[in-house]
């Protein structure tokens, strides 16, 4: 690549050629368990065979200058997320928090009108019966403050990522059994601090309309959730809104159009398009502005980055990038048999890097985590 990003094809060869052969020889050499490295290395083979000639065809010669220049402005950026905040997670805010502006705030879901409740679509509803949504209101109000902002600035970390609920964005008071409250007023009040405190902000788009997964992350843990659920024009609509009230922010630099979604392609790139083109027709200019898909798990950095790359090339979608959540507690459970615990920490760690740097985009990592794997083999090995 050259400075600006220019890809050669020669280049792209070699790549290829190199994540085979180290591949293999990393897989086997590292201590995959008996015959899988046979099976690993057999596999990136023909992933290398059945993609790479892809890459190497859709990699454009017309540099990314749009993006390059973003890249230069932001590399980097080290932050911190506002998670429970915008969208309450039961898991992380289910017992009292403490908050730098308001000390002990009691979490929502310690009411006794919000017994029952798994995510915050529940709780609301419970709380509504209850006569409490006061007490959601209170908490936005306090775990989040301008004080916050002035920590993470004296921390010297120079930028947030904010996840939200679509339901603070859109005007009805109710929206599926959601509760608005002030909605985009906390929003308007966080852009205004992170400008005041000179930190950048990535808008994430953490839950949809219908959702994007069926999970309590998205604010909706429905067991009988299908992707048919999720509405395509209704979430355009929601990135649209941020991104027109936003768009001149010195504060803003991302738009995640979405958090961990569990989407087939044939509903995913359609929608990234039209959200794409949404941010950008509402004035946020890829060279201010990244558009940021995320590729939650391993398999769609394989399976969604490299199609996005064919589908949405830089000529056309410039400063397209991509969030990689790295958390390697949650593996599939064929995945185990498959590794031990040296070879999780060190093979399959460079596996995905490498997996992602191919893939032809920049990235940068939304989520992470060190935690080892709950339960299996590998926990076994941990413990």
């Amino acid at each position: 690549r050259g400075i600006h990003g220019t890809t050669h094809t020669n280049v792209g060869t070699a790549v290829v050629a190199a994540m085979v052969l180290g591949c293999v020889y990393c897989a086997c050499a590292i201590g995959l368990r008996s015959s899988a490295c046979t099976l690993l290395s057999l596999g990136l083979v023909l992933f290398a065979l059945t993609n790479g000639a892809m890459w190497i065809a859709t990699s454009s010669t017309q540099a990314d200058v749009a993006g390059a220049n973003w890249r230069e402005a932001h590399a980097g950026m080290i932050g911190t997320n506002l998670g429970g905040w915008l969208l309450l997670e039961k898991w992380l805010v289910d017992r009292g928090q403490s908050s730098l502006g308001s000390g002990k705030i009691v979490s929502p879901f310690e009411l006794t009108a919000a017994k029952g409740a798994i995510d915050e679509r529940s709780l609301s509803i419970g709380l509504r019966a209850g006569g409490r949504l006061d007490a959601l209101d209170a908490w936005r109000d306090a775990y989040v403050t301008k004080a916050d902002f002035k920590e993470i600035r004296l921390a010297e970390l120079d930028s947030v990522r904010i996840p939200f609920g679509w339901w603070i964005v859109v005007g009805s008071a109710a929206p599926d059994g959601f509760h608005r409250g002030a909605g985009l007023r906390y929003l308007d009040d966080a852009m205004r601090w992170a400008e005041e405190e000179g930190l950048k902000v990535i808008l994430d788009l953490h839950g949809a309309p219908g959702s994007q997964n069926g999970r309590q992350t998205g604010g909706h843990e429905a067991k009988g959730w299908t992707t048919d659920w999720f509405d395509v024009d209704k979430s355009v609509e929601v990135v649209r809104i941020v991104a027109e009230r936003y768009a001149f922010s010195s504060a803003l630099v991302g738009i995640t159009l979405l958090n961990e979604p569990e989407l087939p392609l044939r509903i995913s790139i359609p929608f990234y398009k039209r959200a794409y083109d949404a941010v950008r027709a509402a004035g946020c200019a890829p060279e201010r502005v990244a558009v940021i898909v995320n590729l939650y798990a391993l398999d769609a950095v394989l399976r969604d980055g490299w199609v996005l790359q064919r589908e949405m090339p830089s000529t056309c979608y410039p400063n397209l990038v991509y969030d990689i959540h790295l958390y390697y507690a949650f593996l599939p459970s064929w995945m185990q048999p498959l590794l031990s615990l040296q070879s999780l920490t060190t093979t399959a760690v460079w596996l995905q890097a490498m997996a992602v740097y191919i893939s032809g985009r920049p990235s940068l990592i939304g989520e992470w985590s060190l935690r080892l794997p709950f339960s299996g083999p590998l926990s076994a090995d941990l413990n």
